[in-house]
């Protein structure tokens, strides 16, 4: 049997059973499995969902997650971990970044992770522009993200004037066919640009004019997102527009994140003694970051594509799956001068 084959199914299977993963470190990773009607069901904790991994086309299923481990043990640098530990950290960060549905369709959800590492079009990404309404340069890179990250590659967007820069977040997103997944728009670290800053606060301008396609929609929830976030996923929006991306999707809670912080409590509660009412104060807190985190990037693209009448809304959670889907049309109009110049000045006018 495939080394692989044989890590997943003998070993690595039984310790998701237990929500410990054990390699490099321990990963609490927790999921049931469905293969073929053989199901194998997880460990319970408190205040975790578990998703089950249902395999009925196991020939497949094989096929692409030995594909998978063997393209991605090229990608990511494990070289200082032994065969075994390498291929479990791979299964557990594979399935960290699995939502439900990847869940429901495992082999759909080894086919995108295999194009995201394919994918050359996101690492040809080298731009740099300048704002003339922000007077400064713009500087656009891709780059490799680390293993636990939400894609392989992310998005590095850099503002500097003469005598500040800063960077935007980062974007991690990842490519298949003519969709790109938003999964994350993440801070690394603060900024003290506080005259780029203080420029940012003209995305607000304009944002009372009506958009019909939010008609009943309360749009009160959209005002308050952070700037940086806004402009930088325009400004990606717009590269992969002239790249001949035409359609973004915003995946939803991945369950595996969610539970690994569910079992450290657990964990941490039997060998510190926590009390009911700290226990409670920690899933109170984990619970709001999660929701902040995920409305968080949803409301963000929900907030350009307030601006951009080229940027419609095909498909909210919860109406045909639990993920927004975004269609980047042809022709566009934009309310803002900042988000209309930044989303086109990278088709022509570059420095």
């Amino acid at each position: 049997m495939d080394k692989v084959l044989d890590i997943f199914y003998n070993k690595f299977l039984k310790e998701v059973q237990k929500g410990k993963v054990e390699s490099d470190f321990r990963y609490n990773i927790l999921f049931n499995a469905l293969i073929g009607e053989r199901k194998i069901e997880a460990k319970k904790y408190i205040n975790t969902i578990i998703p089950t991994l249902k395999i009925s086309d196991k020939k497949t299923f094989d096929l692409l997650l030995s594909r998978y481990i063997f393209e991605a043990m090229s990608f990511y640098d494990l070289g200082y971990l032994e065969v075994e530990s390498q291929i479990k950290t791979l299964l557990s960060f594979l399935f960290a970044n699995a939502t439900y549905d990847d869940f429901e369709n495992p082999i759909q959800f080894l086919q995108k992770r295999i194009a995201f590492l394919e994918d050359q079009l996101l690492p040809s990404i080298a731009e740099k522009f300048k704002s003339e309404l922000l007077n400064l340069d713009i500087i656009v890179k891709c780059e490799k993200s680390d293993i636990v990250n939400e894609t392989p590659y992310r998005i590095k967007i850099t503002l500097t004037s003469l005598n500040e820069s800063m960077d935007l977040p980062y974007i991690y997103v990842g490519i298949i066919n003519n969709e790109a997944y938003i999964y994350a728009i993440q801070n690394e670290g603060l900024s003290d640009a506080k005259k780029i800053k203080r420029n940012l606060y003209k995305l607000d301008t304009n944002f009372d004019v009506k958009n019909d396609n939010f008609e009943n929609y309360d749009i009160g929830n959209l005002k308050d997102i952070s700037h940086s976030f806004l402009l930088a996923v325009n400004i990606l929006t717009g590269i992969l527009k002239e790249k001949g991306i035409t359609k973004i999707v915003v995946p939803s809670i991945l369950p595996i994140r969610w539970n690994s912080k569910e079992i450290s409590f657990d964990i941490k509660s039997e060998y510190y003694d926590y009390d009911s009412e700290k226990r409670e104060s920690l899933l109170s807190n984990h619970e709001l970051i999660q929701s902040n985190l995920t409305e968080k990037l949803t409301r963000t693209l929900l907030r350009l594509a307030y601006h951009h009448s080229g940027i419609n809304i095909t498909s909210y959670p919860s109406e045909n799956d639990m993920n927004l889907y975004l269609k980047i049309e042809e022709k566009d109009e934009c309310n803002n001068p900042i988000l209309d110049e930044t989303f086109k000045i990278n088709g022509g006018r570059h420095v």
